[in-house]
């Protein structure tokens, strides 16, 4: 909780002085050792320092640098930043945006099919234990969508899971592993969207939805499903 904390405050802070990764490294490395009351210290502080600064001037370079961030930061920090692109970006630049960096949250609005095709190269093994990784929601949802109840492919995700549960060792390292392996998974998908033409359409889709809700802070659960 404590580096969550930390990640929400200080490093959507630092971008509006473009801070090289490194000195961010650094910095975090350094609050991570703070306590709850240098923290605070620290946070007003750095408020009254952003009171010099001009709105205008470094609104277009935070929201460059949180676009940049898009790439490799948690899901958690993805829906933060997102949020504040959305309300500073016309739908022209909003749609570029996410069409290079899908939002993670969007995943499970994909087409049924394409996400299937995701996991072909994906052993049974290697599936259950992405899927296991995921947080109960996302579990449960992507599990219903590549293999829903009745299928063989259920079954025999199924049993790769009494395989994983059966074996703490193995399920406390796929837990432990689990943010590596959705990174490997977004990325694909991502690389996937950019590159397949005739997921566009759906994929434009689900993103100008996503855009209005953003802007009304609705919630992504009130997005229709893109059909396969």
């Amino acid at each position: 909780k404590k580096k969550m904390l930390i990640e929400k405050t200080y490093l959507e802070t630092l971008i509006l002085f473009s801070v090289s990764k490194d000195k961010v490294d650094a910095i975090l490395d350094s609050a991570l050792k703070m306590t709850k009351e240098e923290i605070k210290l620290n946070l007003k502080a750095l408020k009254e320092s952003l009171k010099l600064f001009d709105n205008s001037s470094v609104e277009n370079k935070v929201i460059y640098k949180l676009t940049e961030m898009l790439e490799t930061c948690s899901m958690d920090l993805e829906q933060i930043y997102y949020k504040n692109i959305a309300k500073n970006l016309n739908n022209d630049e909003f749609l570029s945006v996410t069409m290079e960096y899908f939002p993670s949250e969007l995943i499970t609005k994909l087409p049924t099919k394409f996400l299937q095709d995701t996991l072909k190269s994906y052993s049974s093994y290697e599936k259950a234990e992405f899927i296991y990784s995921l947080e109960k929601e996302l579990k449960s949802s992507l599990t219903e969508l590549i293999a829903p109840i009745g299928s063989k492919a259920r079954d025999i995700l199924s049993l790769e899971f009494e395989r994983i549960e059966g074996d703490q060792t193995i399920s406390d390292e796929i837990l432990l592993n689990a943010e590596k392996l959705w990174s490997k998974y977004i990325k694909d998908v991502r690389n996937e969207i950019r590159t397949n033409t005739s997921l566009h359409p759906a994929v434009v889709e689900i993103i100008k939805q996503w855009h209005i809700y953003q802007q009304q802070s609705a919630q992504p659960e009130q997005i229709l499903k893109i059909a396969s």
